[in-house]
């Protein structure tokens, strides 16, 4: 039985679609394994900065945690953004695709943005609001002599 067992493993392994699929697998397994430990990290570090923070600065605890939300969003997208790329990269017939991501990653970083303006617009803004927080929900402010109320960002 595990004689039968390894020589089918053995011919399989010989195979070329055996390899790429135990190449995703890794790759899949890699990209997970790296976000568990960037989320552990990164929730080890946000209990301890709260926990402190609460002592001083109770108003400011939900502005951390939405700018560690954030982070870890990054994160998680650039490692998948990676995963993707390797993944990419065991096929010869996109490897050029994958190589050409790799090498022009800011040109196509510049084309997407230009392409996709206003909604990166409104992203990136949403970001820096939350990170430099000039107003915050329940600020009243007053814009072109109109008054009102922050309800959302």
């Amino acid at each position: 039985m595990w004689k039968e067992f390894l020589h089918n493993l053995s011919i399989m392994s010989r195979h070329h679609v055996f390899s790429k699929i135990m190449t995703t697998a890794a790759i899949l397994i890699a990209a997970i394994i790296i976000i568990k430990i960037v989320d552990a990290l990164l929730t080890r570090w946000q209990k301890k900065i709260i926990t402190k923070l609460k002592k001083v600065m109770p108003a400011d605890v939900s502005s951390l945690e939405t700018k560690i939300t954030i982070i870890r969003r990054l994160i998680n997208a650039a490692v998948y953004f990676v995963a993707l790329i390797i993944f990419l990269l065991q096929f010869e017939s996109v490897r050029h695709l994958g190589a050409g991501f790799f090498a022009s990653a800011g040109i196509a970083g510049i084309v997407i943005g230009l392409a996709a303006q206003n909604t990166l617009s409104n992203i990136i803004c949403g970001i820096f609001l939350s990170f430099s927080q000039p107003v915050r929900l329940g600020d009243a402010i007053i814009f072109k002599n109109e008054f009102g109320w922050i309800e959302e960002i």
